[in-house]
């Protein structure tokens, strides 16, 4: 419904979520083409595939913007890594 009439602004709210992966590529397809020369707004939960649909990414925690720009930028910015620390219960050691 978003595409209908060829808007110059197009916002979409996780577009990919819950479709199978054959309908995921022909979607992706269909989202591409029609954006070439229009701004696209869109909500994802995946980087790869939000990568694949745009050029310039953005991230939003609590309401605002933590990065913007393509993957690689964003890596190179703020791709440190994470730690993860696991703490056993020690109630079940005993």
């Amino acid at each position: 419904m978003a595409l209908i009439g060829r808007p110059p602004l197009i916002i979409l709210d996780n577009p990919l979520s819950e479709v199978d992966l054959m309908h995921k590529r022909k979607l992706i397809k269909t989202i591409k083409e029609w954006t070439k020369d229009r701004s696209l707004i869109m909500a994802a939960r995946n980087v790869e595939e939000a990568e694949i649909i745009s050029e310039k990414l953005a991230i939003m925690k609590d309401g605002k913007f933590v990065a913007v720009g393509s993957v690689g930028e964003i890596i190179k910015a703020h791709g440190n890594g994470f730690t993860l620390e696991i703490v056993p219960n020690q109630s079940h050691l005993n």
